[in-house]
C-alpha cells in the first residue's frame, strides 16, 4: 500500500484491519503499509493513542467490546512504511500466535520505535519473530499482560538505546520472554522497563510474578530489569550471562561465582560479589531502607597438585541500613565456620575468614579477607560460593552480579 500518513485518524494505511473476526489463519503473506496489522475487540481504537473508529461500507460493526483472538499466522511478513506506527497493534487480544519477520521497508519520517503494541488485556500471544529497524520490541499499555510467550531476535535497530519491552503500568504473570541481540553495540540498554513514577520516588505500578526472563547477551545485569519493576517482581527467573532469581522477596545469584583470594602465606582481600544500591540517585523523604546479604561459600588453598591443600566452609549474613539522606548505619557481619580441612595443617591451613561491605557510586561490594596459617608460599587461594540479597526499600530493588 501507499504512504498515506493523515489516513484513518493517523494511522496511514492500514494492511489488515480486523475488529472481532475471530478464528482464522493468514499464511505467507506480505503486509506492507504505514500500519501492517491491527486486530482489535473494539471499533475505538483511540487507546492506542491515535483518535480513530473503524467502520465498513459492507456492514455495521458493533459499539460494544467483545472478543477478538484465535489467529494463527505463519511465515508472514509485516513491513511498515517510515516511522509513524506499530507493525502489530493489537487491542484487547486473546490467542494470537505470529511467526515470521517484522521490520520497515522506509524509515525516513517519524519516531516511532515499537514493533509491536498491546493494549487492554492481552493472554496468550505468541511471538516467534525476527526483528529489524525497530528499536523497541513490544510496548503493554492500561491492563493486564498474561500468560505471553515472545522469542525474538532483534538486530539492525535503527535507535538502539531505547528499552527493548516497556509493560509500564502493567500487570505481567506468566510471561517467557527470550530475546537475543547478535549486535554488541545495540545491548546496553533494558531489557524489560517501567517508567519512574513521580519523578522516581513512589512504587512501580506494575508487577511481574511467575516469569521467565532469557537474554544471555545481557552482559550486565543492571540492564536485565528497571530496579522499580523488580521491587514489583516475585518468582521470576533471569537467564542472563550473569543469571539470578527473585523469590519470596530475595535475589538469588545462580552463576557460579569463583574469586581468587590471592596466594598463601596471606591472601588478598577479594570483592567477592556486587550489588546495586536500592536508593534513589537523588535523595528524598522515601530513600532509607536496609540491605541484608547471605553468604555460603568455601575456601580453598593449594591446587590440584600443590603439596597440600585445604579448605574451609562458612556462612556469613551481613546487615547494614541506610537513613534517607545516604548516611549508613556501621555494618554487621556473622561469620560461622562450619567444617574445616587440611592435609597438612603445618604447611597450610585456612583458619578463618574476615568480611567487610563496601559503598561506592551506586555500587554495593562483599569483600573477603581468608586467614591462612603455615609454612606455604604461593600457593593459589579460592572462593567459591552462592549469595543471596534481601533489599528494603521503598521504590527499588537490587540485583546482584559478578
Amino acid at each position: 500500500m501507499n504512504d498515506t500518513p493523515t489516513a484513518n485518524g493517523g494511522f496511514g494505511s492500514i494492511g489488515l484491519m480486523n475488529v472481532r473476526s475471530e478464528e482464522f489463519f493468514i499464511h505467507e503473506c506480505l503486509l506492507k503499509a504505514n500500519t501492517s496489522l491491527i486486530f482489535s475487540n473494539t471499533r475505538d481504537l483511540s487507546e492506542t493513542g491515535t483518535n480513530f473508529t473503524v467502520s465498513s461500507p459492507f456492514q455495521a460493526l458493533p459499539t460494544d467490546v467483545g472478543s477478538m483472538g484465535v489467529v494463527s499466522i505463519t511465515g508472514t511478513s509485516l513491513q511498515n512504511i517510515e516511522r509513524r506506527q506499530p507493525a502489530l497493534v493489537l487491542i484487547g487480544t486473546n490467542s494470537i500466535s505470529f511467526q515470521g519477520y517484522i521490520s520497515r521497508a522506509s524509515s525516513n519520517n517519524g519516531n516511532n520505535e515499537t514493533a509491536i503494541l498491546c493494549v487492554r488485556y492481552t493472554t496468550n500471544l505468541k511471538i516467534f519473530a525476527t526483528i529489524e529497524s525497530f528499536s523497541r520490541i513490544l510496548r503493554a499499555l492500561l491492563g493486564g499482560f498474561e500468560g505471553n510467550e515472545l522469542k525474538v531476535v532483534i538486530a539492525n535497530s535503527s535507535a538502539p538505546a531505547t528499552e527493548l519491552v516497556d509493560v509500564t503500568n502493567c500487570g505481567v504473570k506468566g510471561l517467557l520472554l527470550q530475546v537475543s541481540l547478535p549486535v554488541a553495540s545495540e545491548r546496553n540498554r533494558f531489557l524489560v522497563y517501567h517508567a519512574p513514577v513521580a519523578g522516581g520516588t513512589q512504587q512501580a505500578n506494575g508487577v511481574l510474578t511467575n516469569s521467565v526472563i532469557t537474554c544471555t547477551d545481557v552482559v550486565d545485569n543492571r540492564n536485565v530489569i528497571t530496579s522499580n519493576l523488580l521491587k514489583r517482581a516475585d518468582n521470576v527467573v533471569f537467564n542472563t550471562d550473569q543469571p539470578f532469581e527473585k523469590r519470596g522477596g530475595r535475589i538469588r545469584q545462580l552463576f557460579t561465582n569463583f574469586a581468587s583470594l590471592g596466594q598463601t602465606r596471606g591472601g588478598t582481600q577479594t570483592t567477592i560479589l556486587r550489588f546495586s544500591l536500592a536508593s534513589a540517585t537523588t535523595i528524598n523523604n522515601t530513600n532509607g531502607g536496609s540491605y541484608r546479604i547471605w553468604i555460603d561459600g568455601t575456601i580453598s588453598a593449594g591446587s590440584y597438585g600443590t603439596q597440600a591443600s585445604a579448605s574451609l566452609a562458612f556462612q556469613a549474613q551481613i546487615l547494614v541500613n541506610q537513613s534517607y539522606n545516604g548516611v549508613f548505619s556501621p555494618t554487621s557481619i556473622t561469620i560461622i565456620t562450619l567444617d574445616q580441612t587440611t592435609t597438612n595443617a603445618a604447611y597450610m591451613s585456612i583458619v578463618g575468614v574476615s568480611m567487610d561491605a563496601s559503598f561506592s557510586n551506586g555500587v554495593g561490594s562483599v569483600l573477603l579477607t581468608p586467614r591462612i596459617t603455615g609454612t606455604s608460599t604461593g600457593d593459589p587461594i579460592t572462593y567459591n560460593g552462592q549469595a543471596e540479597l534481601q533489599a528494603d526499600f521503598l521504590v527499588n530493588d537490587s540485583v546482584v552480579f559478578r
